[in-house]
């Protein structure tokens, strides 16, 4: 215990050497809307994931009203056990439908659906002759086999979903589909899934599903892609990147999301064939051994996917207003990377300028923290802007005039 203590103590100086411990924001009040109050101070925030600005609409907010009236506050066990109420089925059945995917798990959150779906895919039993013996299975898992393929900048819960995983891990770098395809060439023997986020959410860009269904076609693979941040937003009915970039939900073998962020509620969902959502149901470990969602959340989010199918001009006005803002700034001298979606990173560069543009930008009543090492790589902090559809035209002038301001006071520009 000594030994670890002092390992913990000479981390902490190296942490408070080197100023990397984050600053811990409290916001009093409500934390939806687009203006809120962090030290007695109101700003407008823009690092919210509260993309559609449903989390804190009246009608998500009577349908959870109404779901702890019916239900209570908890779900008071997990899926398999007493966990299920109609809510969640309810809500399943709503993303089927919005998605157009056969079946749908939804789990307590969008980390834990990545850390137990990806390891359960190389944890599939190999029944033989000899695993049954008077109908009793007596050994099911041998040795898992199999490569993961994974690109640089997929979310952390992917990186540890992989972990998890126990097999062989590819990391390509980010969107180097090339060396993607010569190591699925190489490698022969077991599984192979290619895991991808649909939108990166450190540099705002879109995987190119086209060229990763080829690919898992050509070497009979499996493809697995995060969607979180593209759900609610990309695609004309903003079913996400696969709608966007016209690739059929069929070819991408496991969908998964989240309903923390367009829906702005919690939880998380895998979506695929009906056989293939049997089987996560009952060897995701991070579904079978975790308390459900609340029922009353579970209504909350299907109401908040009806309005955002019902009320487009949500991803409408998240569309528009990222734009604007990523040409204007890229008009002064900015870098945003190849952000193409409503997360637009701006390069500021090292750590210690991109903490004070972050501190300036907060004096003038701008809310996003800067994004730095180990978040992204050393040299590349950022400020991470994400656009809610509640965003007014002052919000994104106000926006604008800052990082002009501050860009040139501290000559990032």
């Amino acid at each position: 215990m000594i030994n670890f203590i002092n390992k913990v103590n000479n981390l902490f100086n190296f942490i408070d050497q080197n100023k990397l411990y984050p600053k811990s924001y409290v916001i009093h009040g409500p934390p939806a809307g687009p203006e809120v109050t962090i030290g007695g101070k109101k700003v407008t925030i823009f690092c919210s994931s509260n993309y559609l600005g449903l989390a804190n609409h009246p009608a998500v907010r009577e349908a959870v009203k109404a779901g702890i009236d019916e239900y209570g506050h908890g779900s008071c066990g997990s899926r398999l056990v007493s966990g299920t109420t109609e809510a969640h089925l309810r809500l399943e059945n709503k993303i089927k439908e919005y998605k157009g995917v056969e079946s749908v798990a939804v789990f307590s959150a969008g980390m834990l659906a990545n850390m137990g779906t990806i390891p359960a895919i190389f944890n599939i039993p190999e029944l033989t002759a000899k695993a049954v013996v008077k109908n009793k299975i007596i050994s099911l898992f041998g040795q898992r086999r199999g490569t993961i393929y994974s690109d640089s900048l997929n979310h952390a819960s992917i990186i540890d979903g992989s972990k998890l995983a126990g097999v062989d891990k590819v990391v390509y770098d980010h969107q180097d589909l090339n060396f993607l395809e010569t190591r699925l060439r190489r490698d022969r023997s077991g599984t192979k899934l290619i895991v991808s986020d649909g939108v990166f959410s450190m540099d705002g860009d879109e995987a190119r599903l086209r060229e990763l269904v080829l690919l898992k076609k050509k070497h009979d693979a499996i493809l697995m892609v995060d969607d979180a941040h593209a759900s609610g937003v990309l695609g004309e009915n903003g079913r996400g990147t696969y709608e966007k970039q016209r690739v059929a939900i069929e070819d991408i073998d496991i969908y998964m999301s989240t309903l923390s962020k367009s829906f702005g509620g919690i939880g998380g969902f895998v979506a695929g064939s009906k056989k293939l959502i049997d089987y996560i149901r009952i060897s995701a470990r991070t579904y079978i051994f975790n308390g459900s969602i609340p029922p009353a959340s579970a209504l909350g989010v299907t109401k908040a996917i009806e309005l955002s199918i019902k009320e487009n001009w949500r991803r409408e006005r998240v569309r528009s207003i990222s734009e604007i803002f990523r040409k204007s700034v890229n008009e002064m001298g900015f870098n945003t990377f190849s952000s193409s979606t409503h997360i637009v990173p701006v390069l500021i560069g090292s750590e210690e300028n991109a903490l004070k543009f972050a501190d300036e930008l907060f004096s003038l009543g701008i809310f996003s923290p800067a994004i730095r090492w180990p978040a992204v790589e050393r040299g590349k902090a950022r400020i991470r802007i994400s656009f809610m559809a509640t965003h007014t035209d002052e919000h994104l002038n106000d926006l604008t005039n800052a990082f002009r301001k501050v860009g040139k006071r501290l000559g990032v520009i």
